[in-house]
């Protein structure tokens, strides 16, 4: 039943993704629509998409659904990487993922106020 539910929210997700999406657009009319379309689609649902990304984020949708979907997008992951300079998408990466860690870091492990 869950995976259903999944799988609905991101069928559903991705038609409202793939309306009007320009295919001989340019590389950056391409990533802006998906940008934006996403942005919409959750300001129009906020119910669903906070649903769709804390089934993703469980353990309650099965490892073979959450692939399958996640195949079904795989162009626009490969778009997106493609859009950003070669030389500096892994470092950005590696950037976003050091200050989200840090951030994680932090507030499991606050720092006691200075005792001295």
């Amino acid at each position: 039943m869950i995976d259903a539910v999944y799988r609905h929210l991101k069928q559903e997700w991705q038609a409202h993704l793939l309306a009007g999406f320009p295919q001989d657009g340019t590389l950056k009319a391409r990533v802006g629509h998906i940008w934006f379309r996403h942005i919409d689609w959750g300001l129009h649902f906020p119910l669903r998409y906070r649903l769709m990304m804390q089934l993703k984020l469980s353990n309650l949708v099965s490892h073979e659904v959450q692939q399958s979907q996640e195949a079904e997008l795989a162009f626009a992951y490969e778009m997106i990487l493609r859009a950003l300079p070669p030389e500096s998408w892994l470092t950005r990466i590696r950037r976003i993922w050091v200050r989200f860690f840090m951030r994680s870091w932090k507030r499991s492990f606050p720092m006691p106020p200075n005792t001295i």
